[in-house]
């Protein structure tokens, strides 16, 4: 019997055949489409099934390759290790140090399977083991050169998974900031401090729905979609930023300004209800709050210290943030 967990299985020399279970696999190809296919016997002890030869044509899979079976909970899922032709690319990362990150991720958010990465120095190296480690969800280094890196994924995305990650991430960003405004009114900076890692909690999250979206054939609405991704990550930053802050300036914060920063979280709740629950009445409350915060933010601000004036600064970028969501939520809905 299998045990849970990824297997490699070499592809005999008969393709598109392998070796598998006595009984009916149920394969799933990039979009989802379930196909039933019968268990061949071929001598004495091995048992074979098909490969859809539509999936073998596109992930161009060869005699002698590899590819991946994952048993979990009863169902077998398999993936190629070989990426579709025409969706590699080759990245030179030597001397990029300040951008290494951002452009591994925009390979990653684009959409691409597999990408070799060059680097000169062990500082470059460490830098896309971080990313890659951090960010990039389903990828692993399948190659290592002296001076390169094979990236490529080995577990496929689903559509269907998008629903459920994206309520992920607007969730995480919820919990973010009532977290933080718990923290500040506790003024336990040692919590703030652990707070700033959640924001790599909603790069990650981000990046994965964005990388679905790129996936897609684009249209209005998934271009409206990506903005609205795109700018709960910003959101998210401005969290970040905030438990940085109030971190090392030992921030002691007055009733005004978490009276402040309780009303920001209830408009990004209320975008969240609105995303989810959408009407263009509800819809139009969101919007006309705008200028209420706004208000109230200035009128902490003007009794308010340095220290706190630049937690408010933030609060308004969070909020304005907050606000532009409106239209691309209507692109998505109407």
């Amino acid at each position: 019997m299998f045990r849970e967990g990824i297997y490699f299985f070499h592809i005999p020399y008969i393709l598109p055949y392998i070796l598998i279970l006595t009984e009916v696999l149920n394969i799933s190809n990039a979009l989802n489409i379930t196909m039933r296919r019968k268990v061949i016997q071929l001598g004495k002890n091995s048992l074979l099934v098909s490969l859809p030869s539509k999936w073998v044509k596109q992930h161009g899979i060869k005699k002698g390759n590899e590819i991946f079976l994952e048993e979990k909970e009863g169902k077998l899922t398999l993936a190629s290790t070989t990426a579709p032709e025409g969706n590699t690319a080759s990245i030179d990362i030597t001397s990029l140090n300040l951008i290494i990150k951002r452009a591994l991720g925009a390979l990653y958010k684009k959409g691409y399977d597999e990408f070799t990465i060059h680097f000169n120095n062990q500082q470059e190296l460490e830098l896309a083991h971080e990313v890659i480690r951090e960010e990039f969800i389903g990828f692993e280094v399948v190659q290592h050169g002296k001076k390169h890196l094979v990236v490529r994924e080995i577990s496929q995305p689903h559509a269907e998974q998008f629903d459920t990650i994206l309520r992920r991430q607007f969730l995480v960003i919820k919990d973010f900031g009532q977290d933080t405004a718990e923290a500040l009114a506790s003024k336990d900076h040692d919590w703030l401090k652990r707070l700033v890692l959640r924001d790599k909690d909603v790069n990650k999250l981000a990046d994965f729905c964005r990388r679905l979206i790129n996936k897609q054939q684009t249209n209005q609405t998934q271009t409206g979609l990506y903005t609205i991704v795109e700018q709960l990550e910003k959101i998210s930053d401005r969290y970040r930023d905030i438990c940085v802050h109030a971190a090392k300036t030992q921030l002691k914060s007055s009733k005004s300004l978490l009276n402040a920063f309780s009303e920001v979280n209830k408009y990004v709740n209320n975008f969240y209800q609105c995303f989810y629950q959408f009407s263009l009445p509800e819809l139009n409350s969101f919007v006309a709050r705008r200028k209420e915060i706004l208000a109230l933010l200035e009128k902490t601000r003007q009794k308010s210290g340095p220290a706190e004036q630049r937690v408010l600064f933030w609060l308004e970028d969070i909020t304005e943030k907050t606000f532009d969501l409106n239209g691309p939520l209507m692109v998505l809905r109407l």
